[in-house]
């Protein structure tokens, strides 16, 4: 049924009324004008110019009434109104530092699927983090920069590789820094030393030219060297084992005696008391009024010889096997001491 008068209802209530649901806007609209969009369910008014959805605004960015809202107005960004069709993508859909708009749950998504978990985060690229001062003990993390200025900074000896390389001596680098420690592989002359195959060039103070004093050898292998026998006695004067001239073994002991044992050297207070046990003398005279002596000996007859004071003085000799005779010219003006050795 059409009406075509204004109906009053004076102030009485239109219960359970339902608006004309349109998929599109009706023609010819009067202001006023109302109707449900059935496509996009939003209630539609015009103005008397255009369908104004969702009701009056009360206040929004200085507007006020029925107002289009543009996005500037509530700072989306780049939320696009160009048609009803689009409004539902109204939101970006990434996060930006430079972007002030809102964003869907799917963006918020996106993007904390790209950041490390706090648990065992497994990071890619290059990531990087604050250097933690010189010394730093912590659970802190250690950067490169960090690992590097610790061994700057540290007297750990660090290997630099081989040298020697292909036979040839070379020269040790010219700027370094002390640790520094390079193996020989080829016997030669470096940082002025002679130096083995296994010896260790170690670097003691930092340089950016080439010096000696900067480096010093740590021979580990030293042709020649000689090793020892896992025990010795005490005291012992120590031998060779083997023909290689590299190893020695426990020798033999130091005798104060001469004895039949052998494994001992005698040392020559121990000869001499031996021999002081062998050899024997005898002595005789020749007073000043005499001119021969006799001196008898048993055994085998060594030597012979005659003194003054202690100075040898000549005399005519003879001897049979068990005595000497001493003889001279004529009467000594001092007395002669005459001294037959045997054994």
């Amino acid at each position: 049924m059409n009406i075509l008068v204004n109906l009053d209802l004076n102030k009485n209530e239109i219960q359970n009324a339902v608006l004309q649901p349109l998929a599109v806007a009706p023609s010819n609209p009067k202001v006023g004008q109302i109707y449900f969009n059935s496509a996009d369910k939003v209630l539609y008014v015009y103005d008397g110019a255009t369908w104004v959805g969702g009701g009056a605004v009360l206040s929004v960015n200085s507007k006020t009434g029925a107002v289009i809202l543009e996005k500037d107005d509530l700072g989306l960004g780049n939320v696009d109104n160009t048609s009803d069709a689009t409004k539902k993508t109204n939101f970006t859909g990434s996060i930006a530092d430079s972007n002030t708009g809102f964003v869907t749950g799917d963006a918020v998504y996106d993007a904390l699927a790209l950041k490390a978990d706090l648990a065992s985060p497994a990071f890619s690229g290059t990531p990087t983090a604050p250097t933690a001062a010189n010394g730093t003990s912590t659970t802190q993390i250690a950067t490169t920069e960090f690992v590097q200025n610790a061994f700057a900074n540290a007297d750990a000896m660090i290997f630099k590789g081989t040298i020697g390389t292909g036979g040839t001596v070379t020269a040790l680098p010219d700027t370094h820094n002390a640790g520094w420690t390079y193996r020989v592989i080829t016997a030669g002359t470096y940082a002025g030393k002679t130096c083995e195959v296994g010896d260790l060039i170690i670097c003691v103070t930092d340089g950016t030219t080439a010096s000696n004093d900067d480096w010093t050898v740590a021979q580990t292998n030293i042709d020649g060297a000689v090793t020892g026998p896992s025990s010795s006695v005490s005291g012992h004067i120590p031998t060779f084992n083997g023909t290689s001239g590299k190893v020695i073994q426990d020798g033999y002991g130091v005798a104060t005696a001469i004895s039949d044992d052998s494994a001992t050297i005698p040392t020559t207070a121990a000869v001499n008391s031996a021999l002081n046990g062998l050899i024997k003398t005898a002595t005789g005279t020749i007073g000043t009024s005499a001119t021969t002596a006799s001196v008898g000996y048993t055994g085998t007859l060594i030597n012979t010889y005659a003194t003054i004071g202690g100075a040898i003085v000549l005399t005519d000799v003879s001897s049979t096997s068990s005595a000497v005779t001493f003889t001279v010219a004529s009467a000594p003006g001092s007395e002669i001491t005459c001294t037959v050795v045997y054994c």
